[in-house]
């Protein structure tokens, strides 16, 4: 049954089962205008069930579309398990980009194109004056390697762990260690001398490089 307000001409769908019991004074739910709604002629006798068939809505009814509540709550659990997934990944990419550059190098550009390249180990720190000398002990020859590590930046910094690689002729890498310095945090404008050795270096080695690393 469609009821129309001669007031604002708003118009409400309305089951006519209501009116089964004769007339009844309705109110607008736009303008609050009321007047007495006559029952239609064909409106059900009293006791009798409304009829259950599905009806259209008729053109131009201002009756809101019901949307159906599970549906929209599972749509919204599901769209809220994808954002968290979503975070989650790249949550885990951010703190572990260093190993996924470990274990594959090329990756390093996407985090770079996306600016979350991870920071260089020893940022702010100069390894300088490094020298390296050979000494005998017992039966034994020594590589000894002497510098010094300058903290360049205008705050207190870590000293990573360092790493000293024996090279030949060539380039090539003959030997690798890791050694630390003897102090781990330095001032700005702060030197510590660092000091290594080699036991017995390889006859091929022909130069020494000293750097920092990373902590596995």
């Amino acid at each position: 049954m469609l009821l129309n307000c001669s007031a604002c001409s708003s118009r409400y769908l309305v089951d006519p089962h209501v009116f089964r019991q004769g007339g009844r004074k309705v109110r607008c739910a736009k303008c609050a205008h009321v007047w007495f709604q006559e029952p239609p002629f064909d409106a059900p006798e009293s006791g009798a069930s409304p009829s259950l068939e599905p009806r259209a809505i008729p053109k131009g009814s201002n009756l809101p579309s019901v949307q159906n509540a599970s549906t929209g709550g599972r749509n919204f659990l599901g769209w809220a398990t994808l954002l968290l997934f979503i975070a989650g990944g790249l949550a885990i990419g951010f703190l572990a980009r260093q190993q996924a550059i470990t274990a594959w190098p090329p990756i390093e550009r996407l985090y770079s194109a996306v600016g979350l390249a991870p920071e260089l180990v020893g940022a702010g720190l100069e390894i300088r004056s490094v020298t390296s000398g050979r000494m005998l002990e017992g039966d034994s020859q020594w590589l000894v390697i002497k510098g010094e590590i300058l903290n360049a930046s205008r705050q207190v910094l870590d000293v990573p762990r360092l790493s000293g690689t024996l090279q030949n002729s060539a380039g090539q890498t003959v030997h690798g260690w890791f050694f630390v310095a003897n102090e781990m945090r330095l001032l700005p404008g702060e030197i510590v001398v660092f000091k290594t050795r080699v036991k017995d270096p390889a006859p091929t080695a022909d130069s020494v490089v000293v750097g920092f690393s990373r902590r596995d």
